[in-house]
């Protein structure tokens, strides 16, 4: 059985500036005093579902990966979990 693998995340660009090599993972939770910002968005101590876990350092964009790897799936982030 074979998997298929994700792109990396430096290959995808953000839908809103069209840019490559600028999205970073969305990290939830408190951030501690050696959280790297640079390679990581800080998404706050709150969780809940639906929330983005992607964010752009150039516009502010933030979404959801599943999306961009998959943009034909026009299913709502918030009413069908893509993993099902």
């Amino acid at each position: 059985m074979t998997t298929k693998r994700r792109p990396a995340l430096r290959t995808l660009a953000c839908p809103q500036c069209l840019q490559k090599a600028v999205l970073q993972r969305i990290l939830y939770g408190m951030p501690g005093p050696d959280f790297d910002y640079k390679r990581y968005a800080s998404g706050g101590c709150v969780v809940y579902p639906g929330q983005p876990d992607l964010a752009c350092k150039e516009c502010g964009w933030t979404g959801h990966r599943y999306f961009l790897e998959n943009p034909d799936d026009i299913r709502d982030i918030l009413d069908i979990d893509p993993r099902f």
